[in-house]
């Protein structure tokens, strides 16, 4: 049970944010040339290139191979031909050559081309896995070919994208390629959520140009799990009666979406502390400290004893026992060995991630320390320098996630879970209003002491995002008002604290 439930997490997680892959776009219109040349900037975490070539005419046909090249043909590249359209006026072929390079030998991609008059631009993709990349690249690669399709028949893409626990930018990126000489006319309307923007392009050429737009949608809700973008070329016949949007080439759309790191993270003193071990089984000890994450470890046997009590892996002992035992740090010879590296900041990590934190940073070193607990003993461990390397480089990684140097940092002591607090007053007695809030809000209650009062608000990662009012008050009715200018959009907890009275409430800030 256990094992199934960190699975779905990281299935999530897998499916939008493996490697936090990056894609630039780089190209130019190249009518009229025998050869051109695209240069990458930055050779640096580079995955693959996929160049593309487009061509128009009678005489679209698929070039030789070794049009596309960097210095010394890649052996790994590989073609691919596409014919995209047939027009049924013009008997006219648009033609899509790529090459893919899964290694390059310089810094270059370069084209021949022998049947120059037809082929009109040279763009490449450069995917590049970048471990903290600010934001992550959701990609169509479906290519189409527009004429005076009009707004009632848009080219459409529907762009699956990650959702996240706040609002976040998004930028949509659409390369072009104009096929004919003259202007002509672009229409984009994109859609995220309850987000939109048109942008209407007019681009002018000389049959070489190469068109890259880039458009910004901020604030997008986190809870959206698409972007669509509808794109035509507008009629100047009815019933559009625009323009001539003419012909142009779609060569796909990037969307990027910004990387909000969620939640916090914990050391594995704090989670030694903060649970049920060094109790002697009576169950007492630390427990009025317990955070209550813990209880999500299900090893799927119902007991009474707590999920510090599951046994871990192979070892034959709970976390506590765990916990407990002393790592090999070279400095003492009667030690559990290096296993236990890897174990307690396992430990660690996998409660963060249990309690919310985003797991990326840290996600492929958690799942490679999952493989080899999942096989090995801390016997079979200790002694095998191979095995040993391993727990000390694993353990490593999940150390600097526990301690906020990688991920999405480490939570101040006022940061802790807000959801094992206990003495919750029943909600009727907090007035929030008006809840969305927009410009300013109130929050009324009932001030049943005479102390010190603090209204907090919290994300709902459990991390303290403002102190909205903290002073002495006397016995009976308080109200506060607060400007929501320095929160983003999304749902939060507000919470009173009036002596030992506690008060909780969801709020959403909507601007």
């Amino acid at each position: 049970m256990k094992r199934k439930l960190l699975f779905l997490v990281f299935l999530l997680f897998t499916f939008f944010y493996s490697n936090a892959q990056v894609i630039d776009i780089v190209g130019k219109g190249i009518h009229g040339q025998s050869s051109a040349t695209i240069e990458l900037t930055d050779l640096y975490n580079i995955d693959h290139v996929d160049a593309i070539i487009t061509s128009k005419g009678l005489h679209a046909t698929a070039p030789v191979d070794g049009v596309l090249f960097d210095n010394s043909d890649a052996a790994s590249s590989t073609w691919n031909t596409v014919d995209i359209y047939k027009s049924p006026l013009l008997d006219e072929s648009i033609g899509l050559y790529t090459r893919t390079f899964n290694s390059l030998n310089n810094a270059n991609i370069n084209a021949s081309i022998s049947i120059q008059n037809y082929v009109h631009s040279f763009m490449t993709y450069v995917f590049r896995d970048i471990p903290n990349a600010s934001y992550k690249s959701f990609i169509s690669l479906k290519s189409a070919f527009v004429y005076h399709n009009g707004s009632a028949d848009p080219v459409v893409y529907d762009i699956p994208i990650n959702t996240a626990a706040t609002v976040r930018n998004v930028s949509v990126n659409i390369p072009i390629s104009e096929l004919d000489s003259g202007s002509r006319m672009v229409k984009i309307h994109i859609e995220a959520g309850e987000v939109s923007f048109d942008a209407v392009e007019t681009i002018y050429n000389l049959e070489n140009s190469f068109f890259l737009g880039k458009y910004l949608l901020e604030n997008i809700s986190g809870e959206v799990t698409n972007v669509k973008v509808s794109i035509y070329s507008p009629n100047p016949l009815p019933p559009d009666d625009e323009e001539d949007g003419d012909s142009f080439f779609i060569n796909g759309v990037v969307v990027d979406v910004e990387i909000v790191e969620e939640g916090c993270t914990l050391t594995q003193g704090y989670w030694k502390t903060h649970s049920y071990c060094k109790t002697n089984g009576n169950g007492k000890g630390n427990g009025p400290e317990r955070d209550e994450t813990w209880d999500l470890i299900d090893d799927g046997i119902d007991n009474e004893k707590d999920d510090e009590f599951s046994m871990f892996f192979l070892s034959e002992q709970n976390y506590c026992e765990v916990f407990d035992t002393q790592p090999d740090t070279g400095k003492k010879s009667d030690q559990g060995g290096k296993y236990y590296i890897l174990a307690h900041q396992y430990i660690a990590a996998e409660l963060n991630m249990l309690a919310g934190a985003n797991p990326t940073a840290a996600r492929v070193a958690f799942d490679e320390a999952t493989i080899l607990l999942e096989k090995y003993t801390p016997d079979q461990v200790k002694g095998n320098a191979g095995l040993e390397a391993d727990c000390v480089r694993l353990g490593g990684i999940l150390d600097d996630y526990n301690n906020g140097r990688i991920g999405p940092g480490h939570c101040d002591d006022d940061q802790v879970s807000i959801e094992p607090i206990k003495q919750i007053i029943i909600k009727e007695e907090v007035d929030i209003y008006p809840n969305p809030a927009a410009n300013y809000g109130k929050i009324a209650f009932n001030s049943k002491q005479n102390s010190i009062t603090t209204v907090e608000l919290y994300n709902v990662s459990g991390r303290k995002v403002g102190v909205l009012f903290n002073e002495k008050t006397k016995k009976g009715p308080i109200e506060i008002e607060y400007n929501t200018d320095q929160f983003k959009d999304g749902l939060y907890f507000v919470i009173i604290k009036n002596g030992s009275d506690i008060y909780k409430e969801k709020i959403s800030i909507v601007k």
